[in-house]
């Protein structure tokens, strides 16, 4: 399983969203799957979660970009993916209307 992403954004929230941080990202996730599999290791990537319990956060908005990454290299390689990150959000909005 990889689990990454989140202090790939939390740790720049208080800067501008800089795409090449994001082409990164996706290019690294996109290697350790490669990697992985080169030895028969079955991947599951798992979504970043969230940042704090406000969906509407910088740092939430900027993880669905990340997500999609994930989402785009689970499809190019052929893994599993689990959106960990709409799951938690799913479960806030529960949460909420209670």
């Amino acid at each position: 399983m990889i689990s990454v992403g989140i202090n790939d954004v939390w740790h720049r929230v208080d800067k501008p969203h800089d795409a090449d941080v994001l082409k990164y990202y996706k290019a690294n996730v996109d290697g350790m799957v490669k990697h992985a599999q080169t030895f028969g290791i079955r991947v599951i990537l798992l979504a970043p979660t969230i940042i704090g319990e406000d969906p509407n956060s910088e740092g939430n908005k900027r993880l669905a970009m990340y997500v999609a990454a994930e989402k785009e290299v689970a499809a190019e390689k052929k893994c599993q993916f689990v959106n960990l990150h709409e799951m938690f959000l799913e479960a806030l909005k529960r949460n909420r209307l209670k």
